[in-house]
C-alpha cells in the first residue's frame, strides 16, 4: 500500500504507511516473545511449588496452560494494536484517542452505557466463570479430600460456592454498566415473580436439586430405582439427575421427580443384597434333605455372606411337588445376576446329585 501510495504521488501517506508497517513488524515480534517468556513462567508456576503440588493443577494442568496461552496472546493483541493505532491517530496521542474510542457508547434517559463499560462488563462476567471453576476444582480436588465431611456433603457445597462467585461477580459486573443494584433488586424481585409463574418447572427442578445435595436423600454411587427405571446415579445437576442404566443407557430425570414422588435406594445404608431363588422339587422328597442341600451350596458360594446366613424357606405346595425360596445376602450389588446364576447352577447340580428332581421358578434382584 505505501509503494502504491507513493507511485500516485501520496508521499506523505507513503511514508506514514511504511512507518506504520515496520513499527508494527518489530512490535509484533517483540510481543510475541514476551507471550512465549511468561508462557514459560505460567508453565513454571504451575509445575514449581506449591502450584504443582495441588492435585486439581496436575489434573487441569494441560487444560490451564493452554487457557492462558489463548489469555496471553489476546492481550500481547491488544498490547500491539496500540502501535498502528498511535501512527495513524489524527491527534497523534494514543492514550486520548484510546479514551475517545471507549467513552463512545449510547445513551437513553439517564441511563447511558460506553465502549469501556461494556468491555469491563464482559471481562468481569468471565473473571467470575473462571475464578468460579478454579475454586470449584480446588474444593473437589485439595480441600474436601483432607475433612472429614458426610458423603455428598462436598459436592453440595462446591456448587454452592460456585453459584455465589457467579451471583456476585454478575452483580458487580452489573455495576459497571451504571445499573443501580437497589433497581436491580427491585427488578429481580418482580422477575422473580413472573419467573415463579413461567418457568414454575425450572425454579422446581433447580430447588430440589438444592434439596437433593443437602439432605442427600440419594447420592453419586447410589443404585436407585424411579418407575420402571433402575440404574447408577452418576451426576445430581442443576436440573436433572443422570442414571445410568443396567443396560447401559444414561436416563435424565428431572430432580423434582427425585424428590415428590417415590424412589427406592437399594444401597443408601450400604451395598448389600438379598438374592432370592425359588426352587421347585419333585412330589415325596424330604424337605429337610433339600434345605440341608440348598443352604449347603449357598454357604460354598464365595459371594455370600454368613451372616445373616442362607436361609430356605418351603412357600408353596401342590401336586406337584413342594416350592421352596432360597434367601442369600452378598455385598457384591453389582455381581448379583451372576451371583444368582452361579447359585441356581449350584442348587441344581447338588439336588441332581441326591436324585432329587427339581426346577427353578424365579426369584428378583435389581437388574434382573
Amino acid at each position: 500500500m505505501a509503494f502504491l501510495a507513493g507511485m500516485a504521488g501520496y508521499l506523505q501517506l507513503a511514508r506514514l504507511l511504511s512507518t506504520v508497517a515496520v513499527r508494527s513488524a518489530y512490535a509484533w515480534l517483540a510481543v510475541r516473545v514476551a507471550v512465549w517468556l511468561l508462557q514459560l513462567v505460567v508453565a513454571y508456576l504451575l509445575w514449581a511449588y506449591p502450584l504443582g503440588t495441588l492435585a486439581s493443577v496436575q489434573r487441569n494442568r494441560t487444560h490451564v496452560e493452554a487457557r492462558a496461552g489463548v489469555v496471553l496472546s489476546w492481550i500481547g493483541f491488544a498490547a500491539w494494536l496500540l502501535v498502528p493505532v498511535s501512527a495513524v491517530a489524527i491527534s497523534g496521542d494514543v492514550v486520548v484517542f484510546a479514551r475517545t474510542v471507549l467513552g463512545a457508547g449510547l445513551g437513553w434517559g439517564t441511563l447511558g452505557v460506553t465502549v469501556g463499560d461494556v468491555l469491563l462488563f464482559g471481562a468481569t462476567a468471565w473473571a467470575a466463570f473462571i475464578l468460579s471453576s478454579v475454586v470449584r476444582a480446588m474444593l473437589e480436588r485439595d480441600v474436601f479430600p483432607h475433612v472429614r465431611l458426610a458423603e455428598g456433603v462436598p459436592l453440595a457445597l462446591a456448587n454452592l460456592a460456585r453459584y455465589a462467585i457467579l451471583l456476585v461477580g454478575f452483580l458487580v459486573a452489573m455495576t459497571f454498566l451504571g445499573v443501580d443494584l437497589m433497581k436491580v433488586t427491585i427488578l429481580v424481585s418482580a422477575f422473580g415473580v413472573g419467573l415463579g409463574f413461567g418457568l414454575q418447572t425450572v425454579v422446581n427442578n433447580f430447588a430440589s436439586g438444592l434439596i437433593l445435595l443437602f439432605e442427600r436423600p440419594i447420592r453419586v454411587g447410589d443404585v436407585v430405582q424411579v418407575g420402571d427405571i433402575q440404574g447408577e446415579i452418576r451426576h445430581i445437576g442443576i436440573r436433572a439427575s443422570t442414571v445410568r442404566t443396567w443396560k447401559g443407557a444414561d436416563v435424565f430425570i428431572p430432580n423434582a421427580n427425585l424428590v415428590t414422588e417415590k424412589v427406592t435406594n437399594w444401597t443408601y445404608t450400604d451395598r448389600r443384597l438379598r438374592i432370592d431363588l425359588r426352587i421347585a422339587v419333585a412330589a415325596g422328597s424330604d424337605p429337610a434333605r433339600v434345605k440341608e442341600l440348598v443352604c449347603g451350596s449357598a454357604r460354598r458360594h464365595p459371594d455370600v455372606l454368613p451372616e445373616p446366613p442362607p436361609t430356605a424357606l418351603s412357600i408353596a405346595f401342590g401336586d406337584g411337588g413342594l416350592t421352596f425360596e432360597l434367601r442369600v445376602w452378598t455385598k457384591w450389588f453389582d455381581r448379583s445376576d451372576a451371583i444368582r446364576s452361579e447359585l441356581a447352577e449350584a442348587v441344581s447340580a447338588a439336588l441332581s446329585d441326591a436324585q432329587i428332581g427339581h426346577t427353578t421358578v424365579g426369584g428378583a434382584t435389581p437388574g434382573s
